[in-house]
């Protein structure tokens, strides 16, 4: 009996939690091999056991030591009804869904006069369903405007066909704006470092996302779409309002500091040629590390040769969200495709790709303008992300997801780890099966958590003492409170929308307590050996 399986009208159903020990997830997974995890959800957590008429079908049991398996508080109870799982309190999870708070879109804005494309590039893997599954929710919940494209590379067609069928069943019922695209695998290079040419996949997956839906190529620069706006993005981002083309209304501290001490140089619209981007911390290292090696890249009479160091600090260190119109987008990635192995070739590192964007901008003479409050990821680069809203919020106001937040970046770039007290999140341990119907949602912090807490509990065990006027803390607790909400957000959709047998809305998923003890065990007797 898999999980999401419909049994007979009579079923009893029974759910059991397996704790994550590696015997029971053995087991788990050994249950689960056969299921498609795109067709069927994003794998699953828990195994159902059916009984029929009161004869027993399946009996697994599982004789774990004391059997403290048994007496977990946070293990659904048995529920002989046939909507679902009960809560630990004995809750069903209808009861349990009708107590859960759905979040409504933002208030919808007028429909920009340039058609915008938002885009983002994953691999073909199944865990990089759940951040696109997040990344599409959130594009419907802020109402994006225009056409949202998840590029996927490297798919097998078996593959591809479980992910268009995803597709159409789980992401195409949010909107009809919402698309898939294929291209090959762009990420392996033969005889390098996979971990280091992995990302190879996003200039060559835009690049054959705009000749294959535009009709541009080398030989045809020119289309009907030349002036739309293309803005490409990474999966692991969520939205925290729409991105237009539009940015009269924004603060001055949205551009970086020399925009800021340049006012006359600021502009509010992509135009062609001129293209707007967040700025990233690499400054000029994607000249300087190449710096007597330009020819081989962009040959003797590339505009690049003229780049001092200052401007090459000042207006291309840039990375996601990039915008430029499509005819500019398809420029740099025609080139950006170019430069990049060449690149590769003199310095063999993963920052190789986005010094190819930078080339191709500095090449093209597309000096970008260069934000700082585009995003918010990494709770130290105060000078080149949008913590600046964050000190005008009241900490009691931080985890309080009714509060609106002005002036708050547009999207949230979840690709560190954050925590507040014992409430941990990173991209890399979040649990791929949290959208199913029988994962629980996850536990999220009080709304006084930045005030309640003066500590971080992190993945790998270490725990962070915050002073009394940190400013990481409220950073900290903004992103995992964001980040959390985002997700059992989309959690929530997901059970709604794909779970007619009854879904599991407890909130009471936490790393700590579901997947931490491996990981202390395994500090202290890593410890043990050191002393």
């Amino acid at each position: 009996a898999f999980p999401n399986k419909k049994v007979a009208s009579t079923t009893t159903t029974i759910t059991m939690q397996f704790p994550r020990g590696s015997s029971t997830k053995k087991i788990s997974h050994a249950l689960s091999s056969s299921r498609n995890k795109r067709n069927g959800g994003f794998g699953p957590e828990n195994a159902r056991i059916a009984m029929t008429g009161g004869a027993v079908v399946v009996v697994i049991m599982f004789l774990m030591g004391n059997m403290l398996f048994f007496s977990n508080p946070a293990v659904p109870t048995i529920n002989s009804s046939t909507n679902g799982i009960a809560n630990s309190d004995g809750m069903s999870s209808a009861s349990a869904s009708a107590s859960i708070i759905r979040k409504q879109p933002l208030p919808a804005i007028p429909e920009p006069s340039q058609k915008h494309h938002l885009i983002f590039s994953t691999s073909c893997h199944f865990k990089q369903d759940w951040q696109s599954y997040v990344f599409f929710f959130q594009a419907m919940m802020v109402r994006q405007p225009g056409d949202v494209t998840r590029i996927v590379s490297g798919c097998s067609d078996e593959d591809r066909a479980a992910l268009e069928a995803f597709h159409k069943e789980k992401i195409a019922i949010m909107s009809d704006r919402f698309h898939v695209h294929f291209t090959p695998d762009y990420s392996k290079e033969t005889g390098a470092n996979f971990q280091l040419t992995k990302y190879w996949n996003k200039p060559f997956g835009v690049r054959h996302w705009l000749e294959h839906t535009f009709g541009y190529s080398p030989e045809n620069m020119l289309t009907d779409s030349d002036d739309d706006v293309v803005i490409l993005v990474d999966p692991d981002m969520l939205l925290q309002r729409p991105i237009v083309n539009d940015f009269t209304s924004d603060p001055i501290n949205m551009w970086t500091a020399y925009f800021q001490s340049n006012p006359d140089k600021i502009r509010h619209k992509v135009e062609h040629g001129k293209p707007i981007s967040q700025i990233y911390g690499f400054g000029k290292s994607w000249l300087f590390s190449v710096k007597n090696e330009l020819a081989r890249i962009v040959g003797e009479d590339s505009p690049v040769h003229q780049i001092s160091m200052g401007d090459a600090a000042r207006f291309y260190p840039a990375g996601p969200p990039y915008m430029a119109t499509t005819r500019d987008m398809y420029n740099i990635a025609l080139h950006w495709t170019i430069f990049t192995p060449k690149i590769f070739e003199i310095t063999p590192i993963f920052m190789s790709e986005m010094h190819g964007y930078s080339m191709a901008a500095a090449h093209l003479g597309m000096p970008h303008q260069l934000a700082k409050g585009f995003m918010t990821s990494n709770v130290v680069m105060t000078q080149q992300e949008g913590w600046d809203f964050l000190d005008k919020v009241d900490p009691k106001d931080i985890c309080d997801m009714e509060k609106d937040l002005p002036n708050r970046p547009l999207v949230i770039h979840f690709c560190q780890r954050y925590s507040i007290g014992e409430f941990f999140q990173s991209k890399y341990k979040t649990h791929h099966e949290i959208l199913t119907c029988d994962h629980p949602l996850l536990e999220q912090p009080p709304k006084d958590a930045v005030e309640k807490f003066d500590y971080s509990h992190y993945g790998n065990g270490d725990i962070k003492k915050w002073p009394a006027n940190s400013r990481d803390k409220p950073r900290h607790g903004f992103m995992v409170c964001k980040i959390m909400d985002a997700l059992n957000g989309a959690a929530i959709w997901f059970k709604d929308k794909h779970c007619p047998d009854g879904a599991n809305y407890n909130k009471v998923w936490n790393f700590f307590r579901d997947e931490g003890d491996d990981i202390e065990k395994k500090k202290r007797k890593l410890a043990g050996k050191k002393t």
